[in-house]
């Protein structure tokens, strides 16, 4: 799956979009989640090789990976973390991590005069792109939908199980995105970085056929 040199360094991160049972195959053992507006930035963030989050709504979420794992984050949609962010994720990043190879960030949504969620994303994504070139899946269209996102190192992969409801009337019944079709309704904007391969249902994208999402 992964390109790799002697040293068992891949020179690409995967990102797959997998079904819910699919995502739990992958048993990640170090879970983190989102703290709250009131918390201080570093407790939403956790450092690992195989890590996980789940319920990524509002949120922003995603990490940042060098040769020791990824640098995972959560990020609760407020003021405070916005600014939070602007005054200390760089620096927590600087601290906790090696150089970077390859980052993603994913979340967001439009609420009706509410700017919070989409300023929180494009600051985080402005502090990444001063490590490295971020692949990124901005803002849902549809209100009700969510993503549980991984990293494990063995494979140097990102697995997100992205989940929209069957139907307003029934928003407990969900159904996962696991074609090209269904994931271009899903976002507002998509971009995969250079270093990155993205993978539906275990089949890779081609810039052909989505070329508008391939930096």
């Amino acid at each position: 799956m992964n390109i790799q040199n002697h040293n068992g360094i891949s020179f690409q991160s995967n990102i797959h979009f997998v079904s819910c049972a699919e995502f739990d195959k992958q048993m990640f053992r170090n879970f983190f989640y989102c703290q709250g507006a009131m918390r201080p930035l570093n407790e939403s963030m956790l450092k690992g090789k195989d890590i996980w989050t789940s319920s990524i709504r509002t949120c922003s979420a995603g990490g940042i990976v060098d040769n020791q794992g990824a640098l995972g984050f959560h990020f609760f949609s407020s003021l405070e973390n916005i600014q939070k962010v602007k005054d200390n994720l760089f620096s927590i990043i600087k601290k906790k991590n090696g150089k970077a190879k390859s980052a993603l960030l994913i979340g967001g949504k439009r609420i009706d005069g509410i700017e919070t969620s989409l300023k929180l994303f494009d600051t985080v994504l402005d502090k990444l792109h001063k490590f490295v070139q971020p692949s990124y899946f901005k803002v849902y269209k549809n209100m009700f939908a969510e993503s549980d996102l991984g990293y494990d190192k063995r494979s140097d992969s990102w697995f997100i199980n992205l989940s929209l409801p069957v139907s307003e009337n029934s928003l407990e019944s969900r159904e996962d995105v696991l074609t090209l079709k269904k994931l271009k309704e899903c976002f507002e904007k998509i971009k995969i970085a250079p270093q990155d391969k993205l993978y539906i249902a275990g089949n890779e994208v081609k810039r052909r056929e989505v070329p508008e999402w391939f930096c």
